[in-house]
C-alpha cells in the first residue's frame, strides 16, 4: 500500500484533464484518489482521478458509476474500464449518459 505522502505527491505532480468522453470512447487505468469538484450548473460533484496510459484524467461520478464502483468494491488502486455508450432518456424523460463499467481488483499474495 501507498503511503499517504506518495498519494499526495502524486496528485501534486501532473495536471488532470477531464474526461469528456464521445460516443464508443473508453477509459482504461488505474484509480488514484476521490475528489469533488463544483460544476458551474449542478453544484458539489463526486469524481475520481484514474492514472491511463497516456496520462491522468478525471472522472465525473454519476449515480450509475457510483453504485457501481461501490458494489465492486473499487478503492485506490483498482484497475477500471469505462465506456461512453452514449445519451439515453429514462421512461421519466430524465437524459442520462449510458456507461458500461469493469472493475478489476488485483489481490497480491504475502507469502
Amino acid at each position: 500500500m501507498k503511503k499517504y505522502e506518495e498519494i499526495l505527491e502524486q496528485l501534486n505532480v501532473d495536471q488532470f484533464t477531464v474526461w469528456k468522453p464521445q460516443i464508443g470512447d473508453s477509459l482504461v487505468g488505474e484509480i488514484i484518489a476521490w475528489t469533488n469538484f463544483t460544476h458551474h450548473a449542478y453544484g458539489l460533484q463526486d469524481a475520481m482521478l484514474v492514472e491511463t496510459p497516456t496520462g491522468r484524467v478525471s472522472v465525473a461520478l454519476n449515480q450509475y458509476l457510483k453504485t457501481g464502483l461501490r458494489n465492486g468494491k473499487a478503492r485506490i488502486g483498482s484497475l477500471i474500464a469505462i465506456r461512453f455508450l452514449g445519451v439515453c432518456e429514462s421512461k421519466y424523460g430524465t437524459k442520462y449518459n449510458e456507461l458500461k463499467l469493469i472493475i478489476t481488483n488485483e489481490e497480491t499474495n504475502n507469502v
